[in-house]
C-alpha cells in the first residue's frame, strides 16, 4: 500500500494478524484436521469391510449341571439295580428269575449254592423256609467295566419267627456286575444271633425226634462251615420236617 507521498506503508492489519486473518488460519487449521479425520475414517472404513478372515467366536464353556449324573454314577446306579432285582427275585423265591441275573461262568459263594444252576434249588428251599431279605441297603463303586457293589440287608423266616426273633442283621452280599449282568455273588451271612437262637433249637429238636434227618438235611462244607443241603432229598425233608416243627414250636 503507497501513501500520498508514493511510499509503500505495510498494513498493520496484516503485519500484526488481523481477526479475519487470524480467522482464516484458524479455520484452515480445522479444515486440514476435518481432512485428516475423513481420511482415518476412509481407512478405518475399510479395514472393516476387507475379506481378511475374521477370529473364531469360542462357544461360551457350559457350567456342569450338578443334579445331572455324571456317567461313572450311571453306571453305577445302573449296577445297584441289577444288585436289587436280584434281592426281588430272591424274595419271590423266583429261582428262573435269580438265574437269569447271574453269568454262566460267575463265581457263586453264596450259603450252599457254588455255581449259577444252584439257585434254583435254592429257591425252593428258600420258599419252603419263607427266607426273607429285608431292607437292602447298596453301594457301588466302578472300576473300569465291572461294578463292584456291596448291600447290606436284614433277615427273617419260618424258624426266626416261631422263635419269636429276629428279623437279624449283620449279614452283606457282595457282587460284581457288568453290563447289567452278575459276574460274581459272595453271601457273608452272620450266625452269631440266628445259630444260637433259631438253629440250635431246630437241630436239637431233629435230633430228639427224627435221628439221621439233620445229616442229610445239613452239610459241613471244606472251610468247616455249616450250610442247608440243596440236594433233592434234603429239599423233601426240608418241606416235611419244617411245618412240623413249627407246629410243635408253637404249642
Amino acid at each position: 500500500m503507497r501513501d500520498i507521498r508514493g511510499r509503500v506503508v505495510v498494513d498493520d492489519r496484516a503485519a500484526h494478524g488481523s481477526p479475519m486473518a487470524a480467522s482464516q488460519a484458524r479455520s484452515g487449521t480445522r479444515l486440514r484436521g476435518f481432512a485428516v479425520a475423513i481420511v482415518v475414517l476412509t481407512v478405518v472404513g475399510c479395514g472393516a469391510n476387507d475379506d481378511s478372515p475374521s477370529a473364531p467366536v469360542t462357544a461360551p464353556t457350559r457350567t456342569p449341571d450338578p443334579n445331572q449324573p455324571t456317567p461313572q454314577q450311571t453306571a453305577e446306579r445302573t449296577a445297584i439295580r441289577t444288585a436289587l432285582e436280584f434281592f426281588e427275585a430272591r424274595n419271590r423265591w423266583d429261582g428262573s428269575g435269580m438265574r437269569a441275573l447271574v453269568a454262566d461262568d460267575a463265581d457263586v459263594a453264596d450259603f450252599a449254592a457254588e455255581a449259577p444252576d444252584d439257585y434254583l434249588a435254592m429257591a425252593v428251599l428258600e420258599r419252603t423256609l419263607r427266607w426273607q431279605y429285608l431292607k437292602p441297603e447298596c453301594t457301588a463303586t466302578l472300576y473300569g467295566d465291572v461294578a463292584q457293589v456291596g448291600c447290606t440287608y436284614l433277615m427273617q423266616n419260618r424258624l426266626s419267627q416261631a422263635a419269636g426273633n429276629g428279623p437279624y442283621g449283620g449279614s452283606r452280599m457282595d457282587f460284581e456286575i457288568r453290563d447289567g449282568v452278575i459276574q460274581m455273588v459272595a453271601n457273608t451271612f452272620d450266625h452269631s444271633r440266628y445259630g444260637t437262637e433259631v438253629l440250635v433249637p431246630f437241630t436239637e429238636w431233629l435230633n430228639t425226634n427224627h435221628p439221621g434227618d439233620r445229616r442229610v438235611m445239613f452239610f459241613i462244607n471244606d472251610l468247616g462251615e455249616v450250610n442247608r443241603s440243596l440236594s433233592p432229598r434234603s429239599l423233601a425233608l426240608w418241606a416235611k420236617r419244617l411245618p412240623e416243627y413249627v407246629a410243635h414250636d408253637a404249642g
